[in-house]
């Protein structure tokens, strides 16, 4: 049987880990959903766009120790580490994934000096679970040219981060890339001033670009980001010899 653990890392890097007398005892999933009912005939129409809400994880279980200050101890690093928040992520010799949370409620019964129950509810405005190894992809491009990403076992979507280096001894002033397998939406990038040297990074999830560290967006049109479909992905590019990396983490519900 493989024996799973659970941890939470801030955002400063210290890490908690749970005693294994807490457990995941929830991860309720909801997607948007608004049925308009149609007049004059059965049933209705789903007019939302069926995309995941935030969501809610509770976590359950024991805190004890052998004396009051030990317990005193527990408890503290506790509720310092869940106020924080982070990343939590459960591990095991099969998966090892991480989600973001935050918490929303703390629920300890207080009935005895070194033993209590608790209730921990945390959100994740980002529902998916994801690798906690980050995948990169290398690829050099000569020119026009295509490459397939290979993303098999992710239940859903994937936003990645995208760097184009002009790192051929060759000036890059336009690019233009496109996904094959997720209904060819294309976007273009145009800078006269995109030199040998430089490296642009299209990051899908959070909507930026940047030019060597500077926002580059005014020349980025259509603003489409590229996604990732679970499975087989054929990304096309358009523009001079570059590596183009593309970075991303596969997720899960």
């Amino acid at each position: 049987m493989a024996v799973s653990y659970m941890k939470l890392t801030d955002d400063n890097g210290t890490i908690y880990s749970f005693p294994p007398s807490i457990f995941l005892k929830s991860q309720k999933i909801s997607v948007n959903s608004s049925i308009q009912k149609l007049l004059y005939a059965h049933g209705g129409r789903e007019i939302a766009d069926g995309y995941l809400q935030p969501r809610q994880i509770i976590l359950e279980g024991s805190l004890y120790a052998d004396s009051l200050a030990a317990f005193e101890t527990k408890k503290r690093a506790l509720v310092q580490a869940i106020l924080k928040g982070g990343k939590l992520a459960i591990s095991n010799d099969t998966v090892s994934r991480y989600i973001s949370v935050r918490l929303i409620d703390y629920d300890p019964d207080m009935e005895y000096q070194t033993f209590d129950n608790i209730s921990i509810s945390l959100i994740a405005e980002f529902p998916f679970w994801e690798d906690l190894t980050e995948t990169t992809q290398t690829e050099v491009v000569t020119g026009n040219d295509s490459f397939v990403v290979d993303t098999t076992g992710a239940d859903d979507l994937i936003l990645p981060v995208i760097e184009v280096d002009a790192d051929q001894s060759v000036d890059v002033p336009s690019i233009k890339m496109y996904n094959y397998n997720d209904g060819g939406l294309a976007f273009e990038y145009n800078d006269a001033r995109m030199f040998a040297g430089d490296i642009v990074i299209f990051d899908s999830r959070l909507g930026t670009v940047f030019k060597n560290g500077v926002d580059a967006m005014v020349n980025f049109n259509p603003p489409y980001f590229i996604r990732l479909q679970p499975g087989s992905n054929t990304i096309y590019y358009e523009g001079a010899a570059a590596t183009v990396r593309i970075k991303y983490r596969k997720v899960y519900v």
